[in-house]
């Protein structure tokens, strides 16, 4: 059986939280990086290193190799970053006549019923020829008073409804659980405050008529994003990852996961034991294992062988990734 492992895409915004133009929410993926800056920064960037290890005098031996070490590093982010957003343009080909039947994931874990309502209800008008709707209510096993709520809820707007009962595994255990007990060949996930467009599948699922395609990540918008400097602050962050980085890893194919808007071929996840339930950072972990999994076979091939909010929760969510690992 050939392995559905060797390509993954990032693409176009599908999704947003409400936005107040089209206009506003592309505009950051737009990614026209000027060509003679990334030059010239990466110039600018060798003189500095050189001035260092040739001009400047040494005094303690040991210090001064551990600083030149610490440059060097430096120096080798600079030139991966550069090579990464030097060419945003590719993307492989799509074929809007592949529509195989998905599953639809909105993942809930004591969100508000109106922000669920209106995730459930985008879901809903999304124009897709056969796919079902599930909410993932991890509002139970949470102890969230509303988790009875969601239920009702997903009752009244005519969707699935898998409620936990046996704790685990957080967010990714929640996928897991859905995934045991749902069919189709393909997964959407979405977390619950994010809103999909009505195009999202069109525009997604036409890449997996390759056999190879794993998934196909979509970036985020925040409607929120210019409410105040938290939020100002952690957009500039996700512009950047969800503009020319994301975009330019696409020509190395080395999109990354991002754990809501994306597409996953169900096979992909089966080849690596489902969603990683061990790391705070399930969606870029899983995302590893699947690049592995693609190397490892490549080298088998060779031998015999949400939204950001103010206060709190911004800052803790700015500072949680890093501990935990982490375009059409």
């Amino acid at each position: 059986m050939r392995l559905a492992l060797n390509k993954y895409i990032f693409m176009q915004n599908t999704t947003d939280l409400r936005s107040d133009t089209q206009l506003q929410k592309n505009e950051f993926l737009e990614s026209n990086v000027s060509k003679s800056l990334l030059s010239l920064n990466i110039f600018l960037a060798v003189v500095y290193f050189a001035s260092i290890l040739l001009l400047f005098p040494k005094g303690n031996s040991i210090l001064f190799w551990v600083l030149i070490a610490g440059e060097i590093f430096h120096l080798w982010q600079l030139l991966t970053y550069i090579y990464t957003v030097w060419d945003t343009s590719y993307m492989p080909a799509s074929d809007p006549k592949f529509q195989e039947p998905v599953d639809v994931f909105i993942t809930v874990t004591g969100e508000p019923v109106d922000i669920v309502e209106e995730t459930v209800r985008a879901a809903l008008a999304i124009e897709y020829p056969t796919f079902r709707i599930y909410i993932l209510n991890d509002g139970y096993v949470a102890k969230k008073d509303n988790w009875r709520e969601i239920e009702a809820l997903a009752k009244d707007l005519g969707v699935g409804c898998i409620t936990r009962k046996i704790p685990g595994g957080a967010k990714a255990g929640n996928i897991n659980n859905a995934l045991r007990e749902t069919r189709s060949p393909f997964v959407a996930v979405f977390d619950a405050d994010h809103v999909p467009h009505p195009d999202f599948l069109k525009k997604t699922m036409g890449y997996f008529h390759d056999p190879r395609m794993g998934y196909v990540q979509s970036p985020q918008y925040y409607k929120n994003q210019g409410l105040n400097e938290v939020t100002q602050g952690a957009w500039e962050q996700q512009a950047l990852f969800f503009g020319p980085i994301c975009k330019g890893k696409n020509r190395s194919n080395s999109a990354t996961m991002c754990g809501t808007n994306m597409v996953i071929r169900r096979e992909t996840l089966a080849q690596v034991g489902n969603i990683c339930e061990d790391s705070i950072a399930e969606d870029f972990v899983t995302g590893l294992f699947i690049h592995a999994k693609k190397m490892e076979i490549l080298l088998r091939s060779r031998s015999p062988g949400g939204r950001p909010g103010s206060g709190r929760f911004s800052f803790i969510l700015q500072t949680a990734i890093p501990l935990g690992a982490r375009i059409a």
